[in-house]
């Protein structure tokens, strides 16, 4: 992207014990325990912890866009998506596509609670994924395809006041394990 390399941070976020459907923990091999990423959530408390968040304070940073998703198809940095929310002043942003059909393996952007956040597909049962508007579309319908803007101050306080109190999710991916019995 031409950058020089003192213009680049990489982090690694914390993992979490991988489970079955069953609940018992999955096993990477006979006696070590299976783990994944812990989650969007777990990038808040990453930051902090690899000092990128320190390194972006010291740099002057103000805006993030963040994917974390492979997407071959992602506009890097996103010029107008990053504009338009610092011009509005925004905390947060995402950008959201239309699901493809109401039980499409993806989370939706949705108010919870009269907060806007992201609900997980393992979260919603089938009637309320297969909810329909007046016009027939769905209701809970906003992909989000992990496409973030963050002000550098919202991540500020997202480290240091939600880190520890994010909710947990069921994700239901693919863990490789071998029967533990």
């Amino acid at each position: 992207f031409g950058l020089r390399e003192d213009q680049v941070i990489f982090f690694e976020q914390a993992v979490a014990p991988a489970f079955l459907d069953g609940g018992a923990v999955a096993l990477e091999s006979k006696g070590r325990v299976a783990v994944a990423p812990n989650g969007n959530g777990g990038v808040y408390g990453a930051l902090e912890s690899s000092g990128a968040l320190a390194d972006m304070r010291r740099r002057g940073v103000k805006h993030v866009y963040q994917y974390c998703v492979d997407n071959a198809l992602v506009k890097v940095g996103d010029p107008e998506f990053v504009g338009l929310c610092a011009l509005r002043g925004a905390d947060c942003a995402s950008k959201v596509v239309p699901k493809s059909h109401a039980h499409e393996k993806v989370g939706v952007l949705a108010l919870r609670g009269g907060q806007p956040q992201v609900v997980e597909y393992s979260e919603i049962d089938a009637a309320t994924a297969e909810r329909v508007d007046g016009d027939g579309r769905l209701v809970f319908s906003a992909s989000h395809i992990c496409v973030n803007y963050f002000s550098a101050s919202f991540l500020e306080r997202c480290a240091s006041e939600l880190a520890e109190r994010m909710p947990l999710h069921v994700a239901r991916k693919k863990i490789p394990h071998v029967d533990g019995a």
